[in-house]
């Protein structure tokens, strides 16, 4: 397990919250999480694989473009 960084928003109901992700080609994802699964402003992944800067991740939850994984930045993980 891993924690990924994210900007974080109040998400639709206060048990949810919006995670902002940014990814490794500079796009941006949303997913929509249980306030639970967010520390400060990280979210819970599990680390698939690593190339070349880049770590691939397993989000808890689909983001709301239908992925589950996408591929971060190495600065993006903080491990914990």
């Amino acid at each position: 397990m891993c924690r990924v960084k994210a900007v974080i928003k109040n998400g639709p109901i206060d048990s949810e919250r919006l995670a902002l992700i940014n990814t490794s080609d500079g796009k941006s994802v949303e997913v929509i999480l249980a306030k639970a699964q967010v520390t400060g402003e990280t979210i819970r992944a599990a680390e698939i694989g690593r190339d070349a800067g880049r770590v691939l991740v397993e989000l808890p939850r689909e983001t709301t473009a239908g992925s589950w994984r996408i591929w971060v930045k190495t600065a993006a993980i903080v491990r914990g």
